[in-house]
C-alpha cells in the first residue's frame, strides 16, 4: 500500500529558509502560511470553547494528531504559532565525501559498506546513496568456480568436440543422462538460522540443544540414468 507524502511548504524569513508540514485530509492543495495560521487559531478557539480533540478534527477536517500538537503548543507557549525549523545549510553528501568514497573503493574493492561507513564516520545509508546515485556503482556477489588448468580445459574442449561429431554422424544416437548424489545419514542444520528460544540454556537437555556430528557419517550413494527416449536405466 502506497501512502501519499504530506505536502511540505517553505517560508523565507530574514534570509533563512524554513520549512513546515501541513497534515491535511490527504489531498494536495495550495495552502499558504496565512491559511495555516488561520487553521491553528481556529483549533485554539474551539479548544477554549470546550470541544474535544476528535470533534475539532472532524469539524476542521484535520488530523487528530495535528489538533493535539497545536493544543500542546498552546498550553506550553501560550500561542498557536507554528515552530519554524531551520533547514540544513549544507548537505552531508558533498563532493569531498564523494571523492573520499571513490578513493576507498579504488583502494579495496572487497571492503564492506559497514566498514567504510565506520572509517568515514558517516551513516551507512548515506554511503549507500553515494555509491548508487553519485558514483553509479552496483553491488555484485562473488562467484565460485572450479580450478582448472589450461591442459584440462583443452582436453575437455576436445572431448566435447568428439562427442558432438559422433552425435551428428549417428542416424539415431542413444544419449544417456546420468547423475548421482550422496545422502548423509546425519541431521542437517543451519548454523545461522537454527535457534533455541528459552529463558535459560542450562534448562534444556544436552541432547536437545546440541547437534552431534561425525567425521565420517554413514551415507548412501544414489545413481540414476535415463536415455533420450525416456527409457529408465536400472542398476542390478
Amino acid at each position: 500500500m502506497n501512502f501519499a507524502p504530506f505536502p511540505r511548504y517553505y517560508v523565507k524569513e530574514e534570509g533563512l529558509l524554513y520549512s513546515c508540514t501541513k497534515f491535511g485530509s490527504g489531498h494536495l492543495q495550495d495552502v499558504s502560511m496565512a491559511h495555516l495560521k488561520v487553521i491553528r487559531e481556529k483549533i485554539v478557539t474551539l479548544h477554549k470553547q470546550g470541544l474535544a480533540e476528535q470533534d475539532i478534527a472532524s469539524r476542521l477536517l484535520e488530523a487528530k494528531s495535528t489538533v493535539q500538537d497545536v493544543i500542546a503548543c498552546y498550553k506550553n507557549t501560550g500561542t498557536a504559532a507554528a515552530k519554524l525549523r531551520k533547514l540544513r545549510s549544507q548537505p552531508i553528501r558533498t563532493q569531498q565525501l564523494v571523492n573520499k568514497v571513490q578513493n576507498q573503493v579504488i583502494q579495496n574493492l572487497h571492503r564492506s559498506t559497514k566498514q567504510m561507513a565506520r572509517e568515514l564516520d558517516i551513516a551507512e545509508t548515506t554511503l549507500w546513496r553515494v555509491l548508487k546515485f553519485y558514483l553509479k556503482l552496483k553491488c555484485f556477489k562473488f562467484t565460485r568456480r572450479q580450478v582448472l588448468s589450461e591442459a584440462t580445459v583443452d582436453k575437455r574442449l576436445q572431448q566435447g568436440c568428439i562427442i558432438r561429431d559422433q552425435l551428428v554422424r549417428a542416424p539415431r544416437p542413444t544419449v544417456i543422462w546420468m547423475d548421482e548424489k550422496i545422502f548423509m545419514v546425519q541431521r542437517a542444520w543451519n548454523r545461522q538460522n537454527d535457534r533455541l528460544y528459552t529463558y535459560n540454556l542450562e534448562d534444556i537437555p544436552v541432547n536437545a540443544r546440541t547437534i552431534f556430528v561425525r567425521q565420517h557419517p554413514a551415507h548412501v550413494m544414489v545413481w540414476a540414468g535415463n536415455c533420450d527416449d525416456s527409457t529408465p536405466i536400472r542398476v542390478p
